[in-house]
């Protein structure tokens, strides 16, 4: 969710001219905005008054406010509390960095137009979604790096943010996936839970309801097992990223991806202590496809040809997967063969790097040839061939390997990077990078 604090606040001080013109003291109100005139009374205490268009709203004075009174950044000002009277033109709020311990529903009843609500790095330990229900035009909302325990789904009728889009709830004391979320954010495409201390990831069936979630983080995590039920919600969801990285997942259901399979462009495994034959497994039923399938008895056919067909067809969906990115490191892998791998050809990026991988088969570059990124650093690799059957090839991290010669090189003219460094290389051929004139070789 690092793009919720991206490039929040444009203008981070008015020149001190803009300050004058844009702040009046306002000696006598009924005078300057009379109530009778305009519905605009005199401000309350502790705001003041900023007229930088032509609806006059107040900017709270621990606050600073940009762009017409659309941003405010309350961050840092050791708040106990929301500000009261926050203006209803805000569209962004940041309150990042505070003491702010409880969200009260009558301190944001007045920002119907906020699409985005930081904050992070407070002292919430409970947040119940009531207090955002008449935040009608949320659609980012950020609690991380709280201490919140207890995300509560409010059932209070027309209580829903038809508008949340990102969802940020890392970095907490959370012990399960929240749950009745389509409830509360029918339309929620982004769900960051990670860095939490869930211990399963068992998803209720609302995810069922959650037709444009496209990205799920539970990464850094305490799931440890990942069962064949766990992920079955999400089986008619378009999911484009799931990130299980250092789940301390030690073992994984054969099945438990497969609800997945038909949409997925990113998985991230990297770092579990997953047994090597478990993940190959794993990767091979996710490949194939056929888990609801052997579920509901439709393989129980004894026809051969029957049984040929369906294997071909197999063939035929395993060879559209979309995954183009697989990360797969920091676990002990060993060997990366063709049983592995073979099925996912639509790979841009294979991450299999601190894998202690010592062996590569040759062959599998051969089902890979879109591949343009390629991390195996920090294994026991003495030889690696046949890298020019990836013609699309970018980038490739070899450093910190066995390698007693280069790798050749011929063919991959899109290469640009290749790091070879902290190996056993001790001659490198006067033609070896022939034919190469933007490439930046790291070798030491």
């Amino acid at each position: 969710m690092a793009a919720l604090s991206a490039e929040r606040h444009p203008f981070r001080r008015h020149s001190l001219a803009a300050s004058l013109v844009a702040m009046i003291t306002v000696v006598l109100p009924a005078v300057l905005h009379p109530a009778d005139s305009t519905g605009i009374s005199e401000p309350p205490a502790g705001v003041h008054l900023q007229t930088e268009s032509a609806t006059t709203s107040w900017c709270p004075d621990v606050c600073d406010c940009y762009n017409n009174l659309q941003t405010l950044d309350c961050s840092q000002r050791r708040l106990d509390a929301v500000p009261a009277h926050l203006p209803g033109s805000a569209r962004r709020v940041y309150l990042e960095d505070n003491n702010i311990s409880e969200i009260k529903a009558e301190e944001l009843a007045r920002s119907r137009r906020v699409s985005q609500l930081v904050l992070d790095r407070n002292r919430l330990s409970s947040v119940n979604t009531a207090v955002f229900c008449t935040m009608t035009s949320l659609q980012e909302l950020s609690l991380a790096a709280n201490a919140i325990m207890s995300f509560q789904l409010s059932h209070r009728v027309g209580c829903v943010s038809v508008a949340l889009r990102q969802l940020d709830l890392s970095l907490n004391l959370l012990t399960t996936v929240p749950v009745d979320l389509s409830s509360f954010a029918p339309r929620l495409e982004i769900l960051d839970l990670s860095c939490n201390e869930i211990t399963a990831a068992t998803l209720d069936s609302s995810f069922t309801q959650l037709k444009s979630l496209r990205q799920l983080d539970l990464s850094r995590n305490r799931i440890h097992f990942l069962s064949a039920a766990d992920l079955q919600p999400l089986r008619d969801i378009a999911l484009d990223l799931l990130n299980l990285a250092e789940t301390e997942l030690a073992a994984i259901d054969d099945e438990a991806l497969c609800p997945v399979s038909d949409s997925l462009k990113y998985l991230s495994l990297t770092g579990n202590p997953l047994d090597a034959d478990n993940l190959a497994r794993v990767l091979a039923r996710y490949a194939s496809r056929t888990a609801d399938a052997t579920r509901s008895g439709n393989l129980t056919t004894h026809n051969t040809s029957e049984l040929s067909a369906r294997r071909g067809s197999e063939t035929l969906q395993s060879a559209a997967l979309p995954l183009t990115r697989l990360s797969i490191g920091e676990m002990s892998i060993g060997n990366l063969t063709v049983a592995m791998l073979a099925p996912f050809h639509q790979l841009l990026v294979l991450d299999a790097a601190f894998s202690d991988l010592e062996w590569v088969d040759s062959d599998l570059f051969n089902h890979l040839s879109r591949l343009e990124t390629l991390h195996l650093e920090a294994g026991r690799i003495t030889v690696i061939d046949n890298l020019s059957a990836m013609k699309n090839l970018r980038r490739v991290y070899l450093q910190q390997n066995q390698l007693r010669q280069v790798v050749s090189l011929a063919g991959l003219y899109s290469l640009v990077f290749i790091d070879l460094s902290y190996n056993r290389i001790s001659h490198i051929p006067a033609f070896w990078l022939n034919g190469f004139r933007h490439l930046q070789v790291m070798y030491t």
